[in-house]
Formats: structure tokens, sequence, C-alpha cells
């Protein structure tokens, strides 16, 4: 049952008030949400519900979704009952922090098409935008959709590395509404008129207003984590996705209102954390009262072994011994931050696949960082050389960088054992490179992780086994044994995630 009462949080104490009863639009949302939340979480929806009614903003707003939420299930839900969100490709959800895609196929469809859906959104009074927690350098869209021959194109996207480009309401392209200096944030474009649009972050207005004239509504519903080019599936993105909305032109002092209420239900998720922080996985981190600078040290993650299938004649790629997947760079930088403020943890993933990138960013952009990046997974069914190492000259670090190790090699004979993954670099020095796979026992042998504190590489495969996965924070993963004149598929090791440690 919903808990009978609100909080009121001053200055850090919170108050609890029996008696009150909780927001109608609050209780209805809390019963649809599988399983249902904890009080705590109740008062939090209930405040944020009330905080958005009390500024004028509820009324404005179509629909809106925390993704940051205690459950899969309750991050798709709309919070005003008009669209619930649908997770396409499996999204990677973390609880209290939200969406992530995976850079190729998987992305939130919100099912919410401004043509057919928009009640407050209309052709020239309209704002959208979204609060995400992670950071990518490359061109994508945060969220959009666009119909046949770009009808109603509407967008917002990075277009390079320090500006925000936003498209609303238009078939013509995306336009420049200015520098931002950091991903991290509240981003919304907004269209006031039927002739120019503006952007914010986090509440205020970035650069001027920008000429660019409205010609329609998009007939197809935004996906957020990329884009919806009447029905087909571009421009995707790997940030994490807290937050989203749609719905009226906010004014100038609402969508400083809407920052604050959006970043107060968030904060009201993380924890502060004493040093030196560890993060495994994906997070926000807040920094702590008195901190001004601190030194982050990365690990990306560590690439997949290869996988080889199938019983062709002798000595055919996908017969013999797998490769190793390529260790993670790492990367050490001092960075200076704000106490108080949010910041985005970006872990690399390793898994079945190439291994992620992973940093943190301090307060001056893109190059203000520590930035690892991630192996390369040895290819399937062949006999080329294994995954490469993350590559620590191209990594961003001001104190320290250094290269993950490659992966192993195997003999192109289908009697061959796997080679080992590569170790991930450490604080010190490079990752050690996989071993050979041979033709008898023992496989390739992983890569030592460099010192201090990188993960090790993955042993290759026995005949017909699997390679063995890598240790994180970064090690790839051993490539997998040769199938020995049995028919069978033999799976590469999985690389380790990548891994941020924060000291201050």
């Amino acid at each position: 049952m919903p808990y009978k009462g609100v909080r009121k949080t001053l200055l850090g104490v919170t108050q609890v008030s029996e008696e009150a009863a909780m927001d109608a639009d609050a209780l209805t949302l809390i019963a649809a949400m599988s399983p249902t939340p904890d009080n705590d979480r109740q008062l939090l929806i209930n405040e944020t519900i009330v905080a958005l009614k009390a500024a004028g903003i509820w009324s404005l707003l179509d629909e809106l979704w925390f993704f940051a939420a205690h459950s899969a299930q309750a991050g798709l839900l709309g919070w005003k009952r008009y669209k619930d969100c649908t997770a396409v490709s499996s999204p990677n959800f973390v609880a209290d922090r939200g969406y992530r895609g995976n850079g190729t196929d998987s992305y939130i469809n919100t099912n919410y098409a401004p043509a057919d859906d928009g009640i407050n959104y209309t052709l020239d009074d309209c704002s959208f935008g979204n609060f995400t927690t992670g950071h990518q350098t490359s061109a994508g869209s945060d969220m959009g959709g666009r119909g046949a021959s770009s009808a109603g194109s509407t967008a917002i996207r990075d277009s390079d590395a320090s500006n925000l480009f936003v498209q609303i309401n238009r078939a013509a392209s995306s336009v420049d509404v200015g520098a931002i200096p950091r991903r991290l944030g509240l981003r919304v474009g907004r269209r006031v008129t039927s002739t120019h649009v503006q952007g914010f972050l986090d509440g205020i207005q970035i650069g001027s207003d920008v000429s660019a004239a409205a010609t329609g509504l998009c007939p197809v519903p935004f996906f957020i984590g990329g884009f919806n080019n009447n029905g087909a599936f571009l421009e995707p993105n790997t940030r994490r996705f807290a937050f989203a909305f749609f719905g009226a032109a906010l004014t100038t002092q609402q969508q400083a209102e809407l920052s604050d209420i959006v970043y107060d239900y968030l904060y009201a998720l993380v924890p502060i954390v004493s040093s030196p922080a560890q993060f495994d996985a994906d997070g926000l981190w807040r920094c702590p009262s008195g901190v001004t600078s601190l030194v982050a040290a990365a690990w990306g993650g560590g690439g997949k072994g290869s996988t080889n299938t199938g019983t062709p004649p002798e000595g055919s790629g996908s017969g013999a011994g797998g490769r190793g997947g390529g260790g993670g760079a790492y990367a050490r930088s001092g960075l200076s931050v704000t106490p108080g403020k949010l910041y985005s943890i970006i872990v690399g993933p390793g898994g079945m696949g190439n291994g992620g990138d992973t940093g943190f960013y301090g307060d001056g952009g893109a190059s203000d960082a520590a930035v690892a990046l991630g192996g390369t997974a040895g290819t399937d069914d062949t006999t080329n050389g294994g995954g490469i190492g993350g590559n620590g000259t191209s990594s961003i670090g001001n104190q320290a960088k250094f290269w993950g190790g490659n992966g192993g090699v195997s003999t192109a004979n289908t009697s061959a054992r796997g080679g080992g993954g590569g170790g991930a670099a450490g604080s010190a020095e490079d990752g050690g490179a996989g071993g050979t796979g041979g033709t008898s026992d023992p496989p390739g042998a992983g890569g030592a992780g460099g010192a201090v504190g990188g993960g090790d590489g993955g042993d290759g495969g026995l005949l017909q086994q699997a390679g063995q996965p890598g240790t994180a924070p970064g090690g790839g993963g051993g490539g997998c044994g040769g199938q020995g004149g049995v028919s069978s598929v033999r799976q590469g090791g999985a690389g380790a995630p990548g891994r941020v440690i924060l000291t201050y």
C-alpha cells in the first residue's frame, strides 16, 4: 500500500507529515509500479510531482519519464499515465541510474508521436528534453524522429565534441544552438515562435535564439538513445538516460525550476561516498562538501576472445583455435570538481564484444577527463590475429596513460588450443600480451595485468572448450579451443568490465 505521508527536505533534514495525504497522481503512478516502491521512494515521487505542480510545469507536460527508477518496469512508466515507453533490443538498465543503449541496435521507444499524441506540444509552442548521465564524444542523437521526406524532423543531438544541435518541427537540418561545457545534465530544445528555436542546459539557455522555421509536427514516435528515421533506427549512442519529457514551451523560469526538480530527484538517489570511491558499473557520483579536486583513474573494458563454429576442412578458420581479446587501457588525471554537483561514471562493459571505453569528466569539458579505451574482440571464425589492446596513446590522462595487452593468436589447425586474452594496463605499465595457443596443452596463457591494478587476461580454451573470461578490471577474454573434428560451437571468453576509482 502507498505510504500516506508527505516529505519536505530542508538542508538535508527529512521531515514527514503523517497526516497529509499523498497527491492523487502520485498514488496512481505508484500503484502501477512493480514492485511497489518503498516508503522513501513513494515520498520522493510525491514530492517531485507536487513540486512540478507548484511550478506550473505539470499542467504543461504531455508526458515525462524518470528512467532512473527502482525497477526496469517502473523506469518505462509515463508519469502522467499517457504513454509508457518500450525498451527495444534490451538496452542496459541500472536501478536509480536509467537506461543505456549499446551504440548499435538498442534504444527506448517513447511511443509518443507529436503529430498524433501532442496536446500541449504544438507546432510553434513546444519543449522537449532529457537528462543524460553519460558522455560520448562522437556524433549521435539523444532523442528524435522524422517521417517520410523528413516531415516534422525533431531531435537533440551532438554533432561534434562541444556543441549542442536541435531540430524542432522542421524538415531542414538541425541547427547549432551553442557550446556545451559538459554532457551530463538536462538538455532541452524549445520553440516559442514559428521562426526561432533555443537550447538549454540545466535550465540555462545556451547561446542565443537561432532562426529555424517550423514546417510540421513529427508523425512517428520519438526514440531515445538514437533517432527514428521513419521507422528505421539511426544515430545510436551509448549515453545513459535518467529522465525525458514532452510538453508546451516552458518559460525561462520554468526551465530553471524543472532543472532543480530533476536534480533534486536524482540527488536523493545518489549517496555521498567516502574516498577512494570505486565504481565497477555506470553510475553517478555526488561531490561531497569541501571537495574541489580529485584524481580519477580509469580502466577500459576487455575485449571478448574469438568464438569459432562448425566442422570445416582441416586448417580453415572456423574450426581452428580462437584468438584472445585485447585488454583495456589505463588513464589517470587530476581534475577540478564542484561540491554538491553530480558527475557521471562511465564504465566500459566487457562481455561478448569489444570492450567499452571508461571515463570520468571534470568541470572543464571533453578534454578535462580521464578516459581509458577498451580492447577489441578477437574476430570470430578466422585465423587472423587476436584482439588489440586498448589504445593508451589515444586515451585521455594528464598524469598517466598505458596500453592494454594484445590478445594471443592460435594455430590455423583444428587441433589448436586458444590464444590467451590480453591483460589490462595498470597504473604503472602496459598490460601483458596473451600467449599463443599451440596444438598441445596447455593453451595460450592470459596476459598479466599491468602493475598496479590491471586485470589478467583469460586463458585460451582447451580442445573443444570455451575460452576463459578476463579478470576485472579490463582483462581480455581467452580464445576458444579448436573443434578437434567434432561439430561444435566454442565460445570465446568474455572480456571483463572496466573500472573507475576516484581519490579525494
